[in-house]
C-alpha cells in the first residue's frame, strides 16, 4: 500500500467522521439548548466544509500540496460563511427596525414547560414581574420581553423571547443604575450587534452563561466589586415599558451621533445602518458565531 493512497484513505475517513459529527451535533445542540455546543458545532462544520473543499480542490488540481489546498479550503468556507452573514444583516437592516420600540402587553412569558419552570426560579430568588411588552419585527413576528425587579428594585432583570433562527433566540439581561447615573448591564444575547453604546453603559456580554439565574449571580458580582469602589446604586422607579424604550432611544442616539446610521429621509431606501454600522455588526456576527470567548 502507497502514501498516497494511505493518505486518501485516511482523508476520506476523516470526512465521514466529521460529516456524522456535523449531522449528530445538529440534533443533539438545539436539544442540550447549550451555547458551547453550538460554537463547538460551528467549529465541525466548518472544519468538514473545509475538508471537502481541499479534497475537491485536490481533485481538480492533483499533486499540489494537500496542507496548502486546505489552508484553501478554510479560506473559502470562511468567505462563503461570512458573505452570507453580510446578505443577512443587510436584508434585515432594510426590513427590521433596528431600534425598535416596545409596547407594553399583559403577558409574553413562554408556555413551554422547561421556560415556567425558569420563570419559578427567578421569583424563588425574590423578584417579582414588573411588566411585559412586545416589540414588532415583521407584520407576523415580535419580540415579546418580560422584566422582574428584586426586592430592593435595584437590579431590574429582562429576559426576552425572540424568532428561533440562527441569530436569535432567547436573550436575559440584568440591569442596574448608580447613583451617579452609570448603568451596569450583565447580559447573554445570541443576536449581533457591535455597534456603539452610550459612555455611562458598562456591558458586560456572556454568550455562555445563557441560564439568567447565573447572569444574576454575575451581576451581583459586578455590583459588589463597584461598591467596593464607592459606587452606590438606586432604585429603579421607571415602568419597565419606559425604562427599555429609554435605553433604545439612547443607543439610537449614540449610534447616531457615532456616524452609523443612515440619514432618516433615505431610511426606507437604505435601512437603518449605514455601511459601517453594518460592517460593525458583521465582525460582531464572526465574534458571536466563531469567537464568543473573546467577548467582553
Amino acid at each position: 500500500m502507497n502514501a498516497d493512497f494511505f493518505n486518501f484513505d485516511i482523508r476520506n475517513a476523516a470526512l465521514v467522521v466529521l460529516f456524522l459529527l456535523t449531522v449528530c451535533s445538529g440534533y443533539v445542540a438545539p436539544i442540550m439548548e447549550s451555547p458551547a455546543l453550538r460554537v463547538a458545532r460551528r467549529w465541525v462544520r466548518a472544519a468538514f466544509f473545509s475538508l471537502a473543499l481541499a479534497t475537491a480542490l485536490d481533485a481538480f488540481f492533483p499533486g499540489r500540496n494537500f496542507a496548502l489546498l486546505c489552508a484553501c479550503g478554510v479560506l473559502l468556507f470562511f468567505l462563503a460563511e461570512t458573505l452570507l452573514f453580510w446578505v443577512k444583516i443587510s436584508a434585515a437592516n432594510i426590513v427590521c427596525p433596528i431600534f425598535g420600540r416596545y409596547i407594553p402587553s399583559d403577558s409574553e412569558w413562554s408556555a413551554e414547560a422547561k421556560d415556567v419552570k425558569m420563570k419559578l426560579a427567578i421569583e424563588a430568588l425574590g423578584f417579582r414581574k414588573s411588566g411585559s411588552m412586545k416589540s414588532r419585527i415583521f407584520e407576523d413576528i415580535e419580540v415579546r420581553m418580560t422584566c422582574f425587579d428584586s426586592p430592593d428594585t435595584l437590579v431590574r432583570l429582562c429576559v426576552s423571547f425572540l424568532p428561533e433562527s440562527d441569530i436569535s433566540g432567547f436573550s436575559s439581561s440584568a440591569v442596574s443604575v448608580s447613583k451617579s447615573g452609570t448603568l451596569y448591564i450583565t447580559d447573554y444575547s445570541q443576536t449581533p450587534f457591535g455597534l456603539a453604546v452610550p459612555p455611562n453603559w458598562r456591558q458586560a456580554r456572556r454568550p455562555f452563561l445563557k441560564n439568567p439565574l447565573k447572569i444574576l449571580r454575575l451581576h451581583s458580582k459586578r455590583l459588589a466589586e463597584a461598591r467596593g469602589r464607592g459606587e452606590e446604586f438606586v432604585p429603579i422607579r421607571d415602568a419597565p415599558v419606559d425604562f427599555v424604550n429609554a435605553r433604545v432611544s439612547e443607543l439610537e442616539r449614540d449610534n447616531g451621533k457615532a456616524g452609523l446610521l443612515v440619514p432618516s429621509e433615505y431610511v426606507d431606501i437604505d435601512g437603518v445602518l449605514n455601511q459601517e454600522g453594518r460592517f460593525r455588526m458583521w465582525l460582531d456576527a464572526i465574534r458571536l458565531y466563531y469567537f464568543p470567548f473573546f467577548i467582553k
